[in-house]
């Protein structure tokens, strides 16, 4: 399967996408499988846990025919060997998917026929990956099978493999003198939300070929993303870590507020204290208040927040409050909820944004040059506020 036409100029890139597949299958044991690349490619990248004392781990790349490892300077950090085969990925990443598939059947006569192939040979297939691997994936008995630990980790690992695998060939089939490709983008619910979302329009009418995967999601969970990468950047809080991230601030304060019934006595109120909250029911859009700005903010009166439910989407949380569950503390947006009323908070809380992504990282030409292009429309609009 031939992905470019001239691989010498993407092996830089390649070994970027190598490392996060590495990074993103850390098992127990051993693990292998296959990456195409180009026919003109003949090298495996070998990274094992065995290669040096130190801090890190080493990538070797060998030549087909040749006996000895060639060693480069590059470290990685995680823990199992994986080997990388240059020239024909599809059988083993047909394993995963054929493991994932016995994974949602919970039977192998059933996955066996939706994959179109013999039960026997499925059988054979997972017996092999469980040998490679060196432990038991499931547990079978006459009519289902029961994923084990083991299992249910490489469950986790195979669906990051098969999805980054899709990613990178989306990123490699591109025409040379066009610029296309997908850009995978995560984002929280923000005012700034509108920004990225106009930047990604200006960006479109420039590169109609481009398209765009965006998923919803707090800090953590697109960090995760990011660092996996399954994300090329994402729109999430500040502060972030330089050492970690580059980002570009959105010219956006984010207020932050309550929101109440239009029949709660609050509704007469202006701003909402702490005194307020004290002993009402809270819905909070913060995973743990008393390490984020809104336990700053609730000071002395923070061992009296009654917290009842939590969630990553004001949606949600709009209707547990619709439902008398509680007052949601939660950002402004752009966006009304029939029978709910935003407060502003006393003292005056407020936040910021940043469009993110992984330091150092080499991205596809059509990332690349959105990351240019975003951080010049974001910066046009702060100098333009001024």
């Amino acid at each position: 399967m031939v992905l470019t036409k001239n691989p010498a100029c993407v092996e830089k890139t390649l070994i970027e996408v190598l490392t996060k597949i590495y990074d993103a299958v850390s098992f127990q044991g051993r693990f292998s499988f296959l990456v195409a690349v180009s026919e003109k490619i003949r090298r495996f990248y070998l990274f094992s846990e065995n290669l040096d004392k130190g801090s890190g781990r080493r990538l070797l790349t060998c030549d087909i025919g040749k006996k000895h490892f060639l060693q480069s300077d590059m470290l990685i950090s995680s823990g199992c060997m994986v080997i990388l085969f240059l020239g024909g990925m599809d059988m083993e990443l047909r394993v995963l998917s054929y493991f994932l598939a016995i994974v949602r059947e919970e039977n192998f006569t059933r996955a066996a026929a939706q994959l179109h192939v013999t039960q026997p040979t499925l059988s054979r297939q997972i017996a092999d990956l469980e040998a490679e691997l060196g432990v038991k994936l499931f547990t079978r008995s006459n009519h289902n099978v029961v994923l084990t630990e083991d299992g249910m980790l490489l469950k986790r690992r195979a669906r990051d493999i098969l999805t980054l695998a899709e990613k990178t060939k989306r990123d490699f089939l591109r025409k040379e003198t066009l610029l296309e490709g997908t850009i995978t983008i995560g984002s929280g619910e923000f005012l700034s939300t509108r920004i990225l979302t106009d930047c990604m329009a200006a960006f479109h009418s420039r590169y109609p070929q481009i398209r765009y995967e965006v998923f919803s999601g707090h800090g953590e969970t697109l960090k995760d993303g990011i660092d996996r990468g399954l994300l090329d950047m994402g729109l999430m809080a500040e502060p972030l870590d330089i050492q970690k991230y580059e980002f570009v601030s959105m010219p956006v304060k984010e207020e932050w507020g309550a929101l109440v019934r239009e029949d709660s006595p609050f509704l007469s109120k202006t701003v909402i204290t702490p005194q307020d909250l004290v002993g009402i029911p809270l819905i909070s859009a913060v995973g743990n208040i008393a390490e984020s700005n809104l336990g700053k903010w609730f000071g002395p009166e923070l061992s009296k927040a009654n917290v009842v439910a939590k969630g990553d989407l004001l949606y949600n949380e709009a209707m547990l409050a619709n439902s008398k569950v509680g007052v949601v503390l939660a950002m402004r947006l752009n966006c009304r909820y029939d029978g709910l009323h935003f407060i502003p908070l006393s003292p005056k809380l407020e936040g910021s944004t940043a469009l993110a992504w992984k330091k150092e990282q080499v991205f596809s030409p059509a990332v690349a040059a959105f990351l240019e292009f975003a951080k010049k429309y974001v910066t046009g609009m702060s100098h333009d506020d001024r």
